[in-house]
């Protein structure tokens, strides 16, 4: 359907319905359908065509069980980091705030502990800065390489670096 933001935002709301509408009910609005220029029916066989591997999963419900998956997680990424490092991380969302120095041991806990729970390994990426120009603040994405099903699968978890590390007097911080 093309890479413009706007509709792989409403892709993306579809499939996670998908992954969670046991009983097949979910309907997008009309002005939904309308801007991405397909029907339920056109759209739901594209989204199976281009994730076939995984689209055995569409309508099971499976979507809060990878909910509870990514918490259990995070937790424990949290959890290492303040055993191994003495050093709290701030969950937001699907990321992580750490201080810019510390960016290697999170990267590191959050590759092993998603291994361990998933039983595949995951890469990050570092992404760009993030905009505001008083800050360094940077995205690192992982991607699933899953070879049980041979194919990647994006996975929203990412971690940001937080801008302290330059500026020692910010009271929020310590």
């Amino acid at each position: 359907i093309g890479a413009d933001p706007a509709k792989r935002k409403l892709i993306k709301k579809f499939i996670n319905a998908l992954l969670n509408d046991e009983s097949g009910n979910y309907r997008m609005d009309a002005k939904d359908y309308q801007a991405l220029g397909h029907s339920h029916q056109e759209i739901r066989q594209l989204v199976e065509k281009r994730h076939h591997k995984v689209a055995h999963y569409f309508g099971t419900g499976i979507g809060l069980e990878l909910q509870y998956l990514d918490s259990c997680i995070a937790e424990e990424v949290m959890l290492n980091m303040i055993r191994n490092y003495n050093l709290a991380v701030l969950p937001i969302h699907d990321s992580f705030l750490v201080r810019a120095d510390y960016a290697k041991q999170l990267a590191d806990q959050m590759s092993s502990v998603f291994e361990k729970h998933t039983g595949s390994k995951t890469e990050l990426k570092l992404d760009k800065a993030l905009p505001d120009p008083d800050s360094n603040l940077v995205v690192i994405d992982g991607i699933l390489d899953q070879s049980s099903l041979s194919t990647k699968v994006h996975i929203d978890y990412s971690m940001a670096y937080n801008y302290i590390n330059s500026n020692p007097n910010a009271s929020f911080y310590s």
